[in-house]
């Protein structure tokens, strides 16, 4: 199901970047294999998309291809991307748009501060780089800029601190160096790979909540990857689960989280832990992720599912459109109710 489709019900929603059947590829000597397939998804203007799953699922590399700044020996083989209908990726092709929108119209917020800026170069000229080139600011209205969004990320004494290297700050600093260089030309979308999962419990806290008066304040549409159903389920409005390289459901948030319909999103709820539960159990996901470069045949849970069928075990699994715009891949999703009072009368929590 294509990203439009999944939101035909909702035609005042205003699409800002639509992805299309998306396919990542590693290709090195050793082997040439998709490790994300078939990904459809859709971010409207002011929104924010979250995309969750465990770690090696595919999260990171869909959100860095929509900038084209995959790593080394990963590349985009097929689908296309695209930003108030300009089109960045086509058939597997990256077009000239992507260098232009790139810093402008989108920013990123990667997941480590400390390795993503430069350790010899001044944050504050990292910050006047992408001005510069997109918006012809002199020197000093970059420098300006430069200062006014420290200040602004809540970094004290940021006259001064603007002409320090990264190692002189700490991590959640470090940090919001990042974020002002992410929006430094205002853009309309803003990326992020699970920027606060390096940080303590209340760095964390002044991040997101940094995050959510960015996008009040300018209005801006953010994809938020994460492994951390709480931050998503504070973040964001719609939500994407991934499972080893695809979108294995979808929907709003409340239809994710407190009704799900796949038995991965199942186990990723149960298995969060719960302070106000009355049983401290715990309720892992048996098994392991497998590889996506090598996935099992059928449905790439089955050998991990606690309900699967022979139906589970071959042919392909496509998103199928359920009510209210949301989508899963499972063709047992109307089970996924009784599923989970089951387990929950098992951990004791019924």
């Amino acid at each position: 199901m294509s990203a439009a489709a999944a939101t035909a019900d909702r035609p005042e929603r205003q699409v800002l970047l639509e992805v299309d059947g998306l396919t990542i590829e590693v290709r090195n000597r050793q082997m040439h294999a998709s490790v994300v397939r078939d990904v459809s998804l859709s971010v409207g203007v002011g929104e924010t998309l979250g995309i969750v799953g465990e770690s090696g699922s595919g999260k990171s590399l869909t959100l860095r291809s929509l900038l084209g700044v995959l790593p080394k020996g990963t590349a985009v083989a097929g689908g296309s991307i695209s930003y108030r209908g300009k089109v960045l990726v086509d058939d597997g092709r990256v077009t000239d748009e992507m260098q232009s929108l790139r810093g402008r119209e989108i920013g990123m917020v990667f997941q480590d501060a400390t390795s993503a800026l430069d350790p010899v170069i001044r944050v504050g000229d990292q910050i006047t780089e992408t001005l510069r080139r997109h918006t012809g600011l002199s020197r000093k209205a970059a420098d300006a800029r430069a200062i006014e969004l420290m200040e602004r990320m809540g970094i004290p004494d940021s006259r001064r601190r603007v002409r320090q290297y990264p190692h002189e700050f700490s991590g959640g600093m470090r940090q919001r160096v990042m974020i002002a260089m992410a929006i430094a030309c205002s853009p309309s979308l803003l990326l992020c790979d699970e920027p606060t999962t390096a940080l303590d419990v209340t760095t964390q806290t002044e991040i997101l909540e940094l995050f959510g008066e960015l996008r009040r304040e300018q209005g801006l549409a953010m994809i938020f990857v994460s492994h951390d159903l709480g931050v998503i389920a504070e973040v964001c409005e719609r939500v994407c689960v991934m499972y080893c390289g695809q979108i294995i459901e979808t929907g709003m948030r409340a239809q994710v989280f407190d009704a799900p319909r796949h038995p991965y999103t199942l186990g990723l709820i149960e298995s969060a832990p719960d302070i106000e539960a009355a049983s401290p159990e715990l309720v892992a996901i048996p098994g392991e992720a497998p590889d996506p470069t090598v996935p099992p045949p059928g449905c790439r849970f089955n050998p991990r599912c606690p309900m699967p069928v022979e139906e589970c075990r071959s042919g392909g699994f496509p998103l199928i459109p359920l009510s209210g715009g949301r989508a899963t891949a499972c063709i047992r999703h109307d089970r996924t109710t009784a599923l989970r009072h089951r387990i929950d009368a098992e951990a004791g929590r019924g």
